[in-house]
């Protein structure tokens, strides 16, 4: 101790003078100057010297530092990605593994079931539970990491008080170092220890699992539980080119470069080719379609352009082929190049078996691949935007997207018969050279049949069904409308009238419309249902449906989409006499298209779709269709309850948009519009946002031009005329995501609330209440519980009153009786409630030796892989020394409790929380997640709502 401070101390006990500097016992006695006299030791009564000590004692410990007892265990999960991969399958120039760019289609069982595919790595793959029957039940990835964890600690001894204990001469004090926490996850009744260079990943089948976990600190242990939903959504795409994704191709293969040559076959220095100055062109075999996830086998061919129209011959030594080029060139000149693409001869090849070191494994992947090019598929199409959308907006849920639709098929052949698609390879004689097999048959597997083979014991989520238009003749239909003869006036060809008949009856066997007319879009004779067998042919699928809901490997909805308006434009500078009916703003107008087609640098017909005949197509063809759809969708639904069918429709918007729009974007710039497109699409998800595209007059079909420089085939015979764009298809996302009644924790079509567009409700997530749901003291909140799943949650900051008392009161109309309130910590930890069955988490001892985890879950502990985000409770709040609440806070809290006793309201304390977040909902509903907000019990969405009110206030 230091010794003024000592020697004050005893002056003071001994009431005697004292001042700096002088003796402390100054004696009434002469000293002489040559000898020092030294004062005798005072000697102190024993009980004056322990009181000194006792008071030096409490100063030193008033200086020590204190440990912040304040912590708890927290943690977060999430997903891995599912659709939306491109699989890293080759190699850069540095040899690093690279994929391609395109969205990965994998279309295979394994897929489905979530083992190792072609599109997820080994890591996120799962081995599947075997049920009592024996069959396995598909589990997901969940990976666990330790966020929203506070630690304890010790408070630095700062300079300042550092100073001040050795001023006091108090004994130098080593901080202890922060208790090792120990954690340990319990999930579905299994404990798995957590160690601090793991991070825990578990393997769940769908629906709720509650999930604790377990924080030991010293001697202390805490748990908080969190109710995991595991969700996939299973979504499954059937139909025609509408929703294979025909005219987006993923991407194509042109030459960069090409050099010119003259007649004896000189070359010139190589030249940059722009291909957005070509829009009429035969682009050989150049389109690239969805890929499977696996290595393509790439060649590299030459390929020869001209600046007219021209057949161009070359020979790689191999083979000889002959192929339509058109580049835009002022002068007549020839150019040559080299491009690469896949080898489809190396393909087929292996494909058939013709190579004896190909796997089983190799060849099925290739009959994978054989299936997207014959059916032209998309990830550009309108139910993979809305897959990726899905897949990107939630982490905490996954999307299985599988892709069988196929351009050109009917329901008799593609749906619920094979077919042999539209791929450009085919033999010059048999036309089934490059054709996949299955069960010993040529063409594609019907797909009915092969979504049930797909499926294995799961069952789809949603089937979204694009088809009926070439059941009714939609290709025939465009090439007469094309054909046709107007001569200015208002009135029909002869033609178009006789096609308003076959339409309705789809007798076209016998059609004769002369050989220039069916030179223009792939003209078909056959028979097929027309109009007026539309709803029989729908009964075939739905009966299909049946027997498949029967063997459980079909449980959701199907929506039968129905085909968007391309008829008309905001453009002006049509014909104004043809004006859209209505009062809508802006207008509309009729499409007027005109385009030369021919070969060999001839036009053998100007063809031309005017806007009568587009004002005809829309109110005697569109229209007529979309009424049937929707009458077979109604008679779908009609005697049975098994499942729902839904008509989509597309809405008025697409007519803003039409065929003749402006912005016939560069197609293969990949710059602007696609370029951003493909960024946003296929690797942030935000797909169905808002794009350039979306202003009014914007095209959202391919024109002939455009169909043409996207794909082969001439201007009015390429197969992605008069289909969507990547905006088109777009629209058609939105439309579907719109539609939807439930997607990762949100829920949709809460009509009580008429000023929130779309489906999102918010009151599900703290995230998405108004003001990012805090509210203060004093404040009023609530609406409405929507349905048993709704959750509404409010956050309560309490930095500053942790210690304070707090009161929720809830009020409202008939039903309110039936709501919970309930308190929770940051950490999901129950604070109170006022339901018996959801109580604060009682302390548990330090856990028990984990136990292996047995068949229920499939564990994998990855190593150094952990990371945590500490959250330190600030210090400037803590009402003791030792952080604590005070106990007269602990005697408010109760007696606020005792005042009232009534189920319809709380009062609580947040101790050791910065926010506290108040959630009401349904008393059956309690199986949710306070964090996300997820509901419960989806099987009552339209459950009547009931209002209330909340208030939260101080208590006194």
């Amino acid at each position: 101790m230091n010794k003024l401070r000592y020697i004050a101390i005893l002056s003071a006990f001994l009431m005697v003078p004292y001042a700096a500097g002088q003796t402390v016992l100054e004696r009434p006695k002469q000293i002489t100057p040559s000898k020092t006299v030294q004062a005798p030791p005072v000697q102190l009564p024993k009980a004056v010297i322990e009181k000194v000590e006792a008071a030096n004692a409490e100063t030193c410990k008033a200086l020590e530092p204190k440990r912040t007892t304040f912590w708890h265990p927290g943690f977060d999960w999430s997903t891995p990605k599912r659709y939306g991969n491109d699989r890293k399958v080759y190699r850069d120039s540095e040899g690093n593994p690279v994929g391609n760019g395109i969205v990965d289609l994998p279309n295979t069982l394994d897929y489905v079931m979530n083992r190792v595919s072609y599109s997820n790595e080994a890591t996120d793959a799962c081995p599947c539970k075997p049920t009592e029957s024996g069959n396995c039940e598909a589990r997901f990835r969940i990976n666990f990491n330790l966020n929203g964890t506070g630690y304890a600690k010790w408070r630095r001894v700062q300079s300042t008080l550092k100073a001040h204990r050795e001023r006091e001469s108090c004994p130098v004090l080593d901080v202890p170092e922060r208790p090792i926490a120990t954690f340990l996850f319990e999930i579905d009744g299994e404990e798995i220890p957590v160690s601090d260079d793991q991070r825990v990943s578990a393997c769940l089948t769908e629906g709720h699992h509650p999930v604790t976990l377990h924080m030991s600190y010293g001697e202390e242990s805490r748990a908080v539980t969190r109710q995991i939903e595991v969700i996939d959504h299973l979504i499954v795409n059937l139909g025609d080119s509408y929703g294979a994704g025909e005219g987006t191709p993923e991407t194509n293969f042109r030459p960069k470069q090409m050099r010119p040559y003259d007649f004896w076959g000189n070359l010139g220095e190589a030249e940059d080719v722009d291909w957005s100055k070509n829009h009429i062109a035969e682009i050989p075999f150049f389109a690239q379609w969805a890929d499977p996830g696996i290595p393509i086998p790439m060649t590299t061919r030459p390929v020869q352009a001209f600046s007219r129209l021209h057949k161009a011959g070359w020979d790689d030594g191999v083979n000889a082929r002959s192929h339509t080029v058109l580049i835009a060139k002022q002068e007549d000149k020839t150019y040559r190049g080299s491009i690469t693409l896949p080898n489809w001869q190396k393909i087929k090849d292996d494909f058939y078996g013709l190579s004896s070191t190909i796997s089983d494994k190799r060849r099925e992947e290739y009959r994978i691949l054989m299936d997207h090019h014959h059916a032209h598929r998309s990830s550009a199409t309108g139910s993979s935007q809305l897959a990726l959308h899905l897949e990107h907006h939630d982490p905490k849920s996954s999307v299985t997207y599988i892709n069988l639709a196929a351009s050109g098929g009917t329901i008799e052949k593609g749906v619920v018969g094979p077919y042999n698609g539209v791929f450009e390879l085919k033999s010059a004689t048999t036309g089934r050279a490059y054709l996949p097999k299955h069960d010993g048959k040529f063409g594609l597997r019907p797909q009915l049949d092969e979504m049930e083979l797909l499926m294995g014991r799961r069952s789809a989520d949603h089937i979204y069904l694009s088809v009926g238009g070439n059941d009714a003749g939609f290709a025939n239909i465009i090439a007469v409308f094309f054909g046709a003869w107007n001569f200015g006036g208002t009135g029909l060809d002869g033609n178009v009238k006789t096609m308003l008949d076959l339409f309705k009856s789809g007798k076209w066997k016998n059609a004769d419309y002369g050989a220039s007319l069916l030179s223009i879009a792939g003209f078909k004779h056959e028979d097929i249902a027309g109009l007026h067998g539309l709803v029989t042919e729908y009964r075939r699928v739905h009966s299909r449906l049946i027997s498949m809901y029967k063997r459980r490997s079909f449980r959701g909805d199907i929506t039968l989409i129905g085909y968007p308006d391309f008829a008309t434009s905001t453009r002006r500078d049509q014909d104004p006499r043809l004006q859209q009916a209505g009062t809508d703003n802006p207008k509309r107008y009729y499409c007027d298209l005109h385009v030369g087609t021919g070969d060999d640098n001839s036009l053998s017909l100007n063809a031309d779709f005017d806007p009568h005949e587009f004002r005809t197509a829309q109110t005697k063809v569109s229209a007529a269709l979309e009424s049937k759809m929707a009458d077979a969708v109604a008679a779908m639904n009609k005697g049975q309850n098994l499942f729902k069918w839904t008509f989509l429709r597309q809405g008025s918007l697409p007519g803003l948009h039409g065929i003749c729009g402006y912005g016939q974007y560069d197609r293969f710039r990949f710059a602007e519009r696609y370029g951003q497109y493909r960024k946003d699409n296929h690797f942030s998800g935000k797909s169905l946002t808002n794009s350039v595209a979306d202003g009014n007059g914007f095209a959202w079909y391919r024109s002939p031009a455009a169909g043409a420089a996207t794909q082969r085939g001439m201007a009015v015979t390429n197969l992605g005329l008069f289909h969507p764009n990547e905006f088109g298809y777009r629209h058609v996302g939105r439309r579907m995501l719109e539609q939807l009644e439930f997607y990762g924790a949100e829920f949709a079509n809460n009509t009580y609330i008429a000023s929130r567009p779309g489906f999102i409700d918010r009151d599900d997530s703290i995230k998405e209440t108004r003001d990012g749901g805090t509210i203060r003291l004093g404040e009023t909140f609530g609406e409405a519980i929507a349905g048993s799943h709704d959750v509404e949650m409010v956050r309560l900051p309490a930095f500053n009153r942790r210690c304070q008392a707090f009161t929720v009161e809830l009020n409202g109309s008939a039903g309110v009786d039936d709501l919970v309130v309930t308190v929770f910590g940051e950490n999901g930890e129950v604070i109170t409630s006022s339901s018996p069955d959801l109580t604060p988490t009682p302390p548990k001892a330090k856990p028990s030796n984990p136990l292996l985890p047995g068949n229920d879950i499939a564990v994998i502990n990855q190593p150094t892989m952990i990371e945590r985000a500490v959250k330190i409770p600030g210090l400037t709040n803590l009402t003791n020394p030792d952080g604590f609440c005070r106990d007269e806070d602990y005697e408010a809290l109760a007696a606020a409790r005792d005042a009232h006793g009534a189920l319809d309201r709380v009062s609580f304390m947040t101790e050791h929380f910065g926010f506290a977040y108040i959630a009401i909902s349904h008393a059956d509903n309690l199986a949710f997640d306070p964090v996300t907000g997820r509901g419960d019990n989806r099987d009552e969405m339209r459950r009547r709502p009931v209002k209330f009110s909340a208030r939260v206030y101080a208590a006194e």
